[in-house]
């Protein structure tokens, strides 16, 4: 059972960095059409609906219960995500989409 957690867990993170990895092209079209903001608005603002919904439906209405650190909870979370995405896309917007355009 350890090795099998253990394949699982490797292959979970080659994914993830795949995915991680592959966002950087997407990015680079996609600053061409769109602001980083609104790209990072959209891009979490439509998933933190769903898994909002998911939440609900899932765990019900005591998983939405903070014992009042909602606030804090809220501000960390959307530092943390939005935050990093935004500075990401930000900076590829600024370093530009390609090494070509690397001062020599």
């Amino acid at each position: 059972m350890k090795k099998q957690n253990y394949l699982l867990g490797i292959f979970l993170c080659l994914v993830s960095t795949i995915f991680w990895g592959a966002q950087f092209p997407v990015m680079g079209a996609a600053l061409k059409m769109i602001d980083p903001f609104y790209f990072t608005l959209l891009r979490y603002g439509l998933v933190a609906i769903l898994f909002t919904i998911i939440l609900f439906f899932v765990e019900g209405k005591k998983a939405f219960h903070t014992e009042g650190n909602g606030l804090k909870l809220w501000l960390l979370g959307t530092s943390a995500f939005a935050g990093f995405s935004f500075l990401v896309f930000y900076g590829q917007q600024i370093a530009g989409n390609s090494a070509q355009s690397l001062p020599q």
